[in-house]
């Protein structure tokens, strides 16, 4: 992947100092949101032990298969036809733990709710950490964990209230593609391992408030966990085969 984007924009003329620029940039979009994102998911499902269970047996049933070796397969196209708690889960970690903001510019003087004026040219900021939360969209229970509500419920009627992927016309254009990167690795350590703070209890960590570039705030220190393989699959022989195609993602 590297290679190939250096060699286009070697082939388009980019000299090595702009296709460094560029590389830069790419780097903070790459990780400065993957990487907060796959720690909060793995958090919040790993600190919930029913949540835990019923996604094991999910991803179990529908995605996991043994040959006559031995070999364990999960096959990740059957985790995203037929796991939908563990995009639901993902889903509802971005809802409830993103913090970034969408900036708007004013063309025409507008009156918001017959109350507010917002003159033209005027700087529109439109925070997530509001929005993904909105009572009168997600209902009384807004400000809770609660992955099902993407299962139950009609998520498409909810897009208007969430923006974890930035809202139409300016999309996260990797959205898809770090949702899948996301929800492998999720289900290889849910199937695979025990994960679990030493002290055995899981304590939400202080956030980086600094980390100005990402969409969720990544914890401010380390994160000590232990990881045991579970008992049933101890020295198992693993295979996974990669999906291709879309998530069903509710966007704004």
């Amino acid at each position: 992947m590297v290679y190939t984007r250096w060699k286009t924009q070697d082939d388009a003329g980019a000299t090595l100092e702009d296709i460094a620029r560029l590389e830069i940039a790419m780097g903070l979009g790459i990780l400065s949101n993957t990487v907060p994102a796959c720690f909060w998911v793995i958090f919040d499902i790993f600190s919930r032990p029913d949540l835990l269970k019923e996604l094991r047996e999910q991803i179990q049933r529908t995605s996991l298969s043994v040959d006559c070796d031995g070999v364990h397969t999960v096959d990740m196209a059957a985790v995203q036809d037929n796991c939908p708690l563990l995009l639901a889960s993902f889903q509802e970690t971005l809802r409830v733990r993103s913090n970034s903001a969408q900036l708007r510019v004013v063309h025409t003087e507008t009156v918001l709710d017959e109350s507010w004026l917002i003159n033209a040219g005027s700087v529109l900021v439109i925070p997530a950490s509001l929005i993904n939360k909105s009572e009168s969209v997600w209902g009384p229970n807004a400000n809770e964990f609660d992955p099902h509500r993407f299962i139950t419920e009609a998520p498409k009627s909810k897009a208007s209230a969430f923006m974890s992927f930035g809202i139409s016309p300016n999309m996260c254009a990797g959205r898809h593609l770090a949702t899948s990167e996301i929800i492998a690795l999720t289900a290889m350590l849910i199937l695979q391992f025990d994960i679990c703070p030493p002290e055995g209890t899981w304590k939400a960590p202080l956030v980086n408030t600094k980390a100005i570039a990402a969409a969720l705030s990544p914890p401010a220190d380390k994160y000590s966990v232990t990881i045991q393989e579970r008992e049933q699959f101890r020295g198992v022989k693993w295979n996974f085969v990669a999906a291709s195609g879309r998530q069903n993602l509710i966007v704004g």
